[in-house]
């Protein structure tokens, strides 16, 4: 995996925790899910199939809501040196998009979105300008 695939699998992880934050992710949230990722970093990702590779994935595994997140994140920093700012600005939107189609916006997933600003933020020491 090349450093820039880095951040897309990782924000697909992240993306699992948020939607996960409020109780365990039915089939068609699934579905909606990998939706919602695919149709909003689709213009800025040439290689889409990273998401749709991570779903699949993380369809079969048991981790919780922590795990998903620090893996995400993780991932997002051994890629970090490929973010630019307006990378960070569509996972930000996204996960708010993710948080707003599983109603209610849970605490829980606000907490999740809250850690991710504040990782992206420290991880923005690399962002491309």
């Amino acid at each position: 995996m090349t450093a820039e695939e880095h951040l897309y699998y990782g924000f697909g992880h992240v993306a699992h925790a948020i939607a996960m934050a409020d109780g365990k992710i039915q089939r068609e949230e699934e579905q909606k899910l990998h939706d919602i990722v695919v149709e909003h970093l689709k213009d800025e990702f040439s290689n889409i199939s990273i998401s749709e590779i991570i779903f699949d994935i993380l369809k079969d595994e048991h981790r919780s809501v922590e795990e998903l997140y620090d893996h995400g994140i993780n991932n997002i920093d051994l890629g970090s040196h490929h973010m630019t700012e307006k990378i960070k600005d569509l996972f930000l939107n996204t996960a708010v998009l993710i948080a707003d189609a599983f109603p209610p916006f849970s605490k829980e997933e606000n907490e999740v979105i809250s850690k991710l600003k504040a990782d992206l933020a420290r991880l923005s020491k690399n962002i491309i300008i």
